[in-house]
C-alpha cells in the first residue's frame, strides 16, 4: 500500500534513502550511516527519496544556537530550536507524509521527550531498513552536539506540546471500521476507548492514519519496541504481533471514527 508517492514500509522493505551533500558527513558517521541512495519499488509505485534527508541538514544549524538551558525546559529555547524540526514536521508541527514526518503539535510533553531520548539512546531509529527512523535518529543527535542535551530536549518538547493540535486529514483507503472496532478493544485498555490516551500513554486520535499504520507495522517487525527498559513499547509490540496487514488497516479505520 502506498500513500501518494510514499509507500508505507512492509516487512523486509527498505524505504528510499538519499543523503544531500549539504549534510555534514560527520553527523552520519557518528550515527553509523553511510552516504548512498536507494530506490523503493512497491508494485507500480516507485520513487527516489531526494528530500527526506534534506530536513536533517537543517538541524545542523542547532550547533550554533548555544546552550545553558535548565533541564526543566524553557519554551523560548524550544522556539529557537523548533525551526529545525519544522523543516520536516512543518511550521505548525502538522507533519509531512512525503517526508514520513508525523504530526507532533500538541502531543504530551512527556511523550515527545521520551521519544527524543529513545532516538538519542539508540533505542529507536537504528534498523537499517527504517530510513525515516534513521533520519530522526540523526536529527536527534544534533541536540546532543549543541552542548546541552537535557535542556534542548526538554525545551523543544515543552514548546511543541504547547502548539495548537492539528487534525490530520485521512490519506489511506478506508478499511473496515466495524472489524477495526473489535480489534481496537486490545488497544483501548491503554490508549482509552476514545483514543485520547492516558497519563502515561499517548493519544492515537492525534496522529495521521499513515503514521499509525506504519508504526503498527514497525512494532510487528521489531523495528520498534525492542528496548527491554521500555515496558510500554514491549507491551505495544506484544499486542501488535498477532495483527496482519488487513487487521491493522481496519484498526486505523476505526481510529478515524474517533476523531
Amino acid at each position: 500500500m502506498a500513500v501518494g508517492n510514499s509507500p508505507i514500509p512492509r516487512a523486509g522493505q527498505e524505504e528510499g534513502l538519499y543523503l544531500p551533500r549539504a549534510l555534514n558527513p560527520t553527523v552520519l558517521i557518528r550515527a553509523g550511516i553511510a552516504w548512498g541512495r536507494n530506490d523503493v519499488d512497491e508494485g507500480r509505485h516507485r520513487r527516489r527519496d531526494r528530500t527526506g534527508w534534506a530536513c536533517v541538514a537543517a538541524l545542523a544549524t542547532l550547533g550554533a544556537l548555544g546552550c545553558g538551558v535548565p533541564s526543566s525546559g524553557d519554551a523560548a529555547r524550544g522556539k529557537e530550536i523548533f525551526p529545525a524540526c519544522a523543516a520536516c514536521h512543518g511550521s505548525r508541527g502538522e507533519g509531512n507524509v512525503e517526508l514520513q514526518a508525523p504530526n507532533i503539535a500538541g502531543l504530551p510533553r512527556w511523550y515527545i521527550e521520551g521519544q527524543l531520548r529513545q532516538f538519542l539512546g539508540g533505542h529507536r531509529g537504528t534498523v537499517p531498513a527504517d530510513s525515516a527512523g534513521r533520519r530522526m535518529s540523526v536529527a536527534a543527535q544534533v541536540l546532543t552536539q549543541s552542548g546541552d542535551e537535557n535542556g534542548d530536549v526538554a525545551s523543544v518538547a515543552l514548546y511543541v506540546s504547547r502548539l495548537p493540535a492539528q487534525r490530520p486529514a485521512p490519506t489511506l483507503p478506508p478499511g473496515d471500521a466495524t472489524r477495526g472496532k473489535v480489534e481496537y478493544q486490545a488497544c483501548a485498555s491503554c490508549h482509552g476507548a476514545d483514543g485520547k490516551g492516558k497519563y502515561d500513554v499517548p493519544p492515537v486520535v492525534a496522529q495521521a492514519d499513515w503514521y499509525l499504520l506504519a508504526q503498527l507495522r514497525k512494532y510487528r517487525e521489531a523495528w520498534r519496541g525492542t528496548n527491554a527498559n521500555d515496558l510500554q513499547a514491549s507491551r505495544m509490540q506484544a499486542v501488535v504481533i498477532p495483527l496482519d496487514d488487513q487487521a491493522m488497516e481496519d484498526v486505523v479505520a476505526y481510529i478515524e471514527t474517533l476523531r
